[in-house]
């Protein structure tokens, strides 16, 4: 199995894994707010604000590099699948801000603090319809019972969650279920779904590629909530924490030697205002980060070890590099 190594990438505008797809991406980013001229003002203000406030659009992304690898054809149900990958994630951040009364995304107010809950509720349905919508354009009921199957997962991923929350017994193995179910999966589907499309041999692949990736950014996307560079997400520092989220780095202060003082912070739910600065600390310590990185870098050689195993083609240097960002990006 060939082992991504940990480099220092330059990560620029447009990395390579964009520019392979980048005519094929416009045409997504264009159609995600095409056709919506009929419906009210607010509603379609509410509904398509955090694509104007821009994103990664790695699931897209996935999807279309997917795509090529599985017969290096990008056709326009591949451009369907994606557009319907994208309003179906943003539907679940827009749920996601409603339920955790975050204030920020993307360094912007988030929808139900631009809004209010009651139009996000109703703007996120609508995202998760239009995502349905797009799907059934395709044709193929397999993938209408595959995305029917990943939102109720999905949904599942999201009250393991809720009930987790300042769970200081909380199991490795349920936090990796809850990162599979409420970020990954959505990942593995998207690729699942472009192989299928694409009437590829290598369906399991693209999942487990997709899976594993997946993985391999939420537990990144968790070292970067006690990162100083934080504001990049648009999020404030320890923001999961401060909700009750137990995440990779957390887990792993807390079988550390200042883990008894950790879960007695955890369990005042951090009333006391400086309580949040200590548990930072103790978190951020280098062997805390340090395992949680090796964790990352063990889903992403996961995905890599699929990858190598497929015949090579032109876009297995796209999905390499994408791998690297997803391990290095600081956003």
């Amino acid at each position: 199995m060939c082992i991504i190594k940990r480099i220092k990438m330059k990560v620029t505008k447009q990395p390579f894994f964009i520019e392979v797809i980048r005519p094929q991406l416009k045409e997504v980013e264009k159609k995600l707010l095409a056709d919506l001229g009929t419906y009210n003002k607010v509603l379609t203000e509410a509904a398509t604000y955090l694509f104007k406030a821009g994103g990664k659009h790695l699931r897209p992304v996935l999807t279309l590099l997917i795509a090529r690898m599985c017969g290096n054809q990008i056709t326009s149900d591949h451009i369907t699948l994606a557009i319907s990958i994208e309003l179906l994630h943003t539907a679940t951040l827009i749920h996601d801000d409603i339920i955790d009364m975050s204030p920020m995304r993307r360094g912007l107010p988030s929808v139900n603090f631009k809004w209010n809950d009651k139009i996000s509720v109703i703007a996120g349905d609508f995202l998760l319809a239009r995502s349905s919508y797009y799907i059934s354009k395709i044709g193929n009921t397999r993938l209408n019972k595959l995305f029917a199957k990943a939102v109720m997962d999905m949904c599942d991923g999201e009250i393991l969650q809720l009930l987790q929350r300042y769970e200081i017994e909380t199991a490795f193995e349920d936090y990796l279920k809850k990162t599979e179910r409420k970020t990954a999966l959505l990942m593995a589907v998207g690729a699942l779904a472009s192989s299928i499309i694409s009437r590829s041999p290598y369906e399991k692949a693209a999942y487990d590629i997709g899976l594993n990736i997946g993985i391999a950014f939420q537990v990144i996307d968790d070292i970067l909530d006690f990162s100083s560079d934080n504001k990049k997400l648009g999020k404030p520092v320890g923001n999961d924490l401060l909700q009750g989220n137990l995440t990779a780095p957390v887990l792993y202060a807390l079988d550390s030697a200042d883990g008894k003082r950790l879960k007695e912070l955890i369990e005042t739910k951090f009333s006391d205002k400086e309580s949040i600065g200590e548990a930072l600390e103790i978190i951020n310590k280098p062997q805390n980060m340090d395992k949680a990185k090796n964790l990352a870098q063990h889903y992403a050689n996961l995905a890599y070890g699929t990858l190598n195993s497929i015949p090579v083609t032109e876009t297995h240097a796209a999905l390499d590099d994408l791998f690297k960002f997803i391990l290095v990006r600081s956003y």
